[in-house]
């Protein structure tokens, strides 16, 4: 080992050492019970974004009796601090979810598999997301959604439209007690992208500031926001490391629900299921709702026939390209690894470490472009994402390097057209398959998004920092490198392309005679009493934003439905 790796060894070391001292004497934990009762008024499956908001709202009501059900326990320390959400990725806080082999992308990942990373903990994947804030304005959730809960003349929709906050506020107040905390991104690298799309002079092309769920240096989550002030509450349990197995009626009636070894526990009024796009149709299937058809074949006796359980997933794919700077404005390795650093955020939860690294977000018509200010080492980056060894050290030339300067950009489509699908296996346990790029739509229009990532990278303002597009020389892709080679673009973005985490839409909100559809605009599973669904899962199609503030106010909605 040279003396330059041992320097960076020992920092890390230092680093890592300093910051879990520090977050162990700071954090605070939610206290899990062991023995439930019996039964209660409510219980919810899942404590992510949505079944943290669900748990808080329900239990201000003193005479409810609420349980919160969640797989895992509380998150590490690192979940608290934004730089490090890539950390926890491949960890016990995450399921561990892969897709089965791609058929029409991935090509560059191991086994052709996409990770999945989905949050198994307290805060769920809003625990170890990047933080990007994406507010819930009218138009936002032009997949109709909103406009189908307006349709029951739900009286408190109003907020769903106002969640963007104005230049001098951090947060945005859309309840007497609830406030979505935000920072904005006030970088070097921000100003010059938002000076950039300026100097396109092209109408459809916007700027957008980064809003981050930051509040003073930390995560903000609904776990901190909501959860943890419900906290003391006599009327709420949390129960952790417990995963439910199934779901138990009586006719038509969801009454209760068995988890590992084979206990039970009971609903006097509804259970509602918030595990997320991927577990939500894991659980439904194992009791028996979904697809007759595929139900027959898992040897799983049919509760209710609906076919719309797991299908419909639809995700953002992003390609990746990493673009050279020559301007002290990224964020490196040897950046974090400055001990001046660890300080400022242990004194004053500031500077490198209280940020998401996230600089700016381009939008077009079709497509969207984040720019990332942030290293991408080998490790963890290539191991999160799943990619190849030479895959990744070919997109990221300098992932070695721990002074490079340079920054990524992230070229996605904003409404996909591919649809996948979860289903279970013959080990009764779940199949993944989301169909990336098999609507050939998606690969055109991420092709344009590149093409306009080029136009951006060319204008003044990126120029004047020596600003260069790296195109990857991948073995797969024997053509000749360039932005206007449109097979060339096909290759690699078959090859290279991502989630961004994205994953919803498998147990969709409709008409009850929509083959697809699982929930009203109540939230209630058609054909059955007593069992409501409220996640990401109902979501019809892709959002053209960031989904996770989404999530929080359908579930912030949803929670004025129950009496």
């Amino acid at each position: 080992m040279s003396i330059l790796n041992k320097k960076y060894l020992i920092s890390t070391v230092v680093v890592f050492f300093s910051i879990s001292i520090y977050c162990l004497w700071s954090s605070s934990e939610v206290k899990c019970i062991s023995h439930p009762n019996t039964s209660y008024t409510y219980i919810i499956v899942g404590a992510g974004t949505a079944g943290c908001v669900l748990a808080s709202r329900l239990s201000e009501n003193p005479h409810n009796r609420v349980l919160l059900i969640e797989a895992g326990g509380n998150f590490n320390m690192y979940a608290n601090i934004p730089s490090m959400f890539i950390f926890l990725q491949k960890s016990k806080y995450d399921w561990l979810y892969e897709s089965v082999s791609q058929e029409w992308s991935s090509f560059g990942f191991k086994q052709k598999k996409q990770s999945l990373p989905r949050g198994r903990g307290l805060g769920g994947s809003g625990e170890m997301n990047c933080l990007i804030y994406s507010g819930v304005r009218k138009g936002t959730l032009n997949d109709n959604l909103i406009d189908f809960i307006r349709g029951s003349g739900c009286p408190h929709c109003n907020y769903l439209d106002h969640l963007i906050p104005p230049q001098n506020q951090s947060y945005v107040k859309c309840r007497p007690n609830f406030q979505f905390h935000v920072e904005r991104s006030k970088t070097k690298l921000a100003d010059i992208t938002k000076k950039a799309v300026r100097e396109l002079r092209e109408s459809s092309v916007t700027y957008h500031q980064v809003l981050s769920s930051i509040f003073k240096g930390e995560r903000w989550s609904t776990y901190r926001s909501h959860l943890l002030q419900a906290m003391g509450r006599p009327n709420l349990h949390i129960l952790c490391n417990t995963e439910v197995s199934k779901i138990l009626f009586e006719n038509e009636n969801a009454v209760g629900l068995r988890y590992e070894g084979g206990t039970t526990i009971y609903s006097e009024k509804e259970i509602i299921i918030s595990a997320g796009s991927i577990n939500t149709p894991k659980l439904l299937l194992k009791s028996g709702i979904g697809s007759k058809t595929e139900l027959d074949k898992m040897g799983i006796s049919t509760t209710v026939n609906l076919p719309g359980v797991g299908l419909n997933l639809h995700d953002h794919l992003a390609m990746p390209l990493y673009v050279h700077i020559q301007a002290p404005l990224s964020v490196t390795v040897q950046k974090m690894l400055n001990l001046r650093e660890i300080f400022k955020y242990m004194m004053y939860k500031e500077g490198l470490y209280a940020s998401s690294s996230v600089a700016g977000i381009v939008q077009s018509s079709r497509n969207y472009i984040i720019v990332f200010g942030g290293a991408t080492p080998e490790t963890p980056f290539s191991t999160a994402a799943n990619y190849l060894p030479q895959t990744f050290k070919t997109l990221f030339p300098f992932s070695n390097s721990y002074s490079k300067e340079g920054v990524v950009i992230l070229v996605g489509c904003r409404k996909p057209k591919s649809r996948g699908f979860v289903k279970l296996n013959t080990d009764n346990e779940i199949n993944i398959d989301p169909q990336y790029f098999q609507n050939k739509d998606d690969i055109n229009c991420i092709q344009e998004g590149i093409k306009l990532a080029f136009e951006i990278v060319n204008t003044a303002s990126f120029r004047n920092i020596g600003a260069s597009i790296h195109l990857p020389e991948l073995e797969q892709c024997n053509y000749t490198k360039s932005s206007h080679n449109e097979k060339y673009l096909e290759c690699i973005i078959r090859t290279c392309a991502l989630t961004n985490y994205h994953q919803a839409g498998t147990c969709i909100m409709g008409k009850r005679n929509d083959r697809l559809s699982v929930v009203d605009n109540y939230f209630r599973v058609h054909n059955l009493k007593g069992l409501r669904i409220v996640d990401g899962s109902v979501i019809p199609k892709p959002l053209n934003n960031f989904p996770n503030t989404a999530v929080a106010v359908i579930a912030e909605y949803a929670a004025t439905l129950f009496t």
